[in-house]
């Protein structure tokens, strides 16, 4: 850990302690505002695995008067740290001292799960679509849903700031004729162009994880439908290998019936133009399903 000295000599005049990991902590030390904050102390945690708990438990320790803590990161909410630090830093934490996040908000990426839709038979992730910036969920936890339900909004950029718009089959500009190669030449890009045997996929939420416990995923045996790996599969791997396991800790603000999917809002700097992606059941095949919040896997 890079701890801020300079804040040290004034430690009970110490009000925000700021967590962060990574380049950005260059950015925030050099900036000029971080010179007229007397009251914030700074502290870089260069190991996120295994978490220092006993080294940032003793920084909080020395500034008595801490009236918040902050995570500061540049990665959307749902893809930097945040999502490993946050139930370790509260474990941490003395009672009535707040964890805040400070970032770019939650981001839906095309085949990232959003939501999980539980039956007596089957579950069912469901998963945006389109790139773009989770503004809100519609449903929260153990409500019923039917197909055509709307489930979330996603708010794609349109003037040009964010994600291209994608193209339907019928837009795509069509490919240039080209002459047909000879036959010596075309028997050779076929041998050179045969696709290689697909490896079994990996879903994001199970690759974050094998990359936070230090787990090379290739060698972890996918158990999901088609050989796919998932983080139960991580977890297994890593119990088999005498490994802490990264068990979720639920929030002081999550109730006792679950957790609760907050819906998270366009920030203004990033309004501009936006398109809402309705994110539905339509064409699922399921029936009436119960709404939970998604599984990391």
């Amino acid at each position: 850990m890079i701890e801020d000295e300079a804040a040290a000599t004034r430690a009970e005049a110490i009000t925000r302690l700021i967590l962060c990991s990574g380049k950005v902590y260059v950015d925030l030390a050099t900036s000029d505002l971080r010179r007229q904050s007397e009251a914030v102390a700074l502290v870089r945690v260069e190991q996120l695995y295994p978490f220092p708990a006993a080294e940032i438990e003793s920084v909080i320790a020395e500034y008595p008067n801490l009236d918040e803590v902050l995570w500061v990161q540049e990665e959307p909410e749902n893809m930097g740290a945040w999502t490993f630090v946050q139930p370790r830093l509260l474990d941490l934490l003395r009672d009535g001292l707040p964890l805040r996040y400070v970032g770019r908000p939650r981001r839906a990426s095309p085949g990232e799960p959003i939501v999980e839709l539980e039956t007596e038979k089957i579950n069912l992730e469901v998963s945006s679509d389109v790139p773009g910036v989770l503004e809100r969920i519609e449903r929260q936890t153990g409500e019923i849903v039917r197909p055509g339900d709307v489930l979330a909004m996603v708010a794609e950029r349109t003037d040009g700031g964010g994600p291209a718009p994608r193209l339907t089959e019928a837009e795509k500009p069509a490919p240039k004729a080209e002459a047909p190669p000879e036959p010596a030449q075309a028997a050779k890009a076929t041998a050179e162009t045969r696709p290689a045997p697909e490896a079994p996929e990996v879903t994001p939420v199970a690759r974050r994880l094998a990359a936070d416990m230090g787990i090379d995923i290739s060698k972890v045996r996918g158990t999901g439908p088609g050989g796919r790996t998932t983080k139960e599969d991580v977890l297994a791997y890593a119990e088999q290998q005498r490994k802490p396991t990264l068990s979720p800790v639920p929030s002081p603000s999550q109730g006792e019936g679950g957790t609760q999917l907050t819906p998270l809002s366009l920030p203004p700097s990033e309004a501009g133009d936006v398109r809402q992606t309705p994110l539905s059941l339509a064409g699922r095949g399921v029936g009436g399903e119960g709404l939970a919040p998604a599984v990391d896997r």
